[in-house]
Parts: structure tokens; C-alpha cells; sequence
């Protein structure tokens, strides 16, 4: 009786909410059975961040599986990073340049994370598009998995002259994009 013993919050399984992130519950199937369900905690935007972060393809692969809102949820960042959100698609190249991942998983990633849904352009009220930021920070792979999935080569970007993500890849000296 976790009900009684306080183990509820305000909301969720009828009104009530598990007060810790994995709960164990009885549930009467009728008066004479009892059936177990596990509840499973809902996987958040730093669950991504932080698989994104690692290079875990899987893991990323798990979150946006169980949770595919996610691809478009804004993922806060580190006092390093200027603190400016971004959706999960931008974060897959802004990671490595911000000293947060060291990895060469980001193409996969961002393949990952199309599939489940992100958008290729980008949240509609960003200053650039994902091919753009890719192209900045020489995300050369990141860059090859959007072109491929359709996105704007000549999306909105900020810094360069031109906005387009071959202006970018020049302008910031990616030769690797550029190719």
C-alpha cells in the first residue's frame, strides 16, 4: 500500500504520481489476481544530451524510440556553450566544437535522429538551419546526412556573407565540408 505510505505524488496513475523515477506497482487485475507493472521513467532531453555527448548511437537511438517528441524538444546546453538552447539536430554539431563530445559518431547520430522524426531544417524560429550550423563547425558528416535527407542548401544561416552552408564551410575554413 505505497499509496497510503505517501509514495504518491499529485498526478499521474489514477491521480497519483510515483514518487521516484522507477516504481514498482501492484496493480488488482480482479479480486483474486495481482498483476506487476514496471514504470518506466520518461526519458528526458538530457538523456539525449547526454547520449548524444557519448557518441551512444543506441542510447539515442532508445530515447527517441521511447520518447519521439524529443527530436524536437530544445536541449539546454553548458555555461560553455552560451547557454542557448538548440534542437537535438544542431546539437549533433555543435557538441564536438564546444569541447563537449570527442567522438565521430555524429553522423550516425543525426541519421538516427531524422529517422525518428527531427526535423531537417531545423525548428522553424532558429536563426540557421542544421546544414548551415554543420557546415560552421565542420561537421562534415553531419553536413552528408542532411544534404542526403533533403535539407536546403541554400538555408538561412548568420554569420556569413551569403547565409548558405557552402558560404559558411568557406568562410569559417572547412574544407572537408566543402567537398
Amino acid at each position: 500500500h505505497m499509496r497510503r505510505a505517501g509514495c504518491f505524488g499529485e498526478i499521474g496513475i489514477r491521480g497519483h504520481q510515483p514518487c521516484s523515477r522507477r516504481v514498482l506497482l501492484t496493480a488488482l487485475a480482479s479480486r483474486r489476481h495481482r498483476k506487476e507493472i514496471m514504470v518506466e521513467p520518461r526519458m528526458s532531453t538530457d538523456d539525449l544530451k547526454k547520449a548524444i555527448d557519448t557518441g551512444d548511437v543506441e542510447a539515442v537511438r532508445a530515447v527517441v524510440t521511447s520518447e519521439p517528441d524529443v527530436v524536437s524538444r530544445e536541449i539546454p546546453w553548458d555555461e560553455g556553450c552560451g547557454g542557448d538552447p538548440s534542437e537535438p539536430i544542431s546539437c549533433v554539431s555543435l557538441a564536438h566544437f564546444h569541447g563537449l563530445s570527442d567522438h565521430e559518431r555524429m553522423g550516425e547520430i543525426a541519421r538516427v535522429l531524422l529517422a525518428a522524426g527531427a526535423p531537417v531544417e531545423g525548428a522553424a524560429d532558429s536563426e540557421e538551419t542544421p546544414i548551415v550550423t554543420a557546415a560552421s563547425y565542420d561537421q562534415a558528416d553531419v553536413a552528408s546526412v542532411l544534404a542526403e535527407a533533403g535539407a536546403d542548401l541554400e538555408g538561412r544561416g548568420r554569420a556569413a556573407p551569403g547565409g548558405t552552408a557552402l558560404a559558411h564551410a568557406v568562410y569559417f575554413g572547412n574544407p572537408a565540408v566543402v567537398d
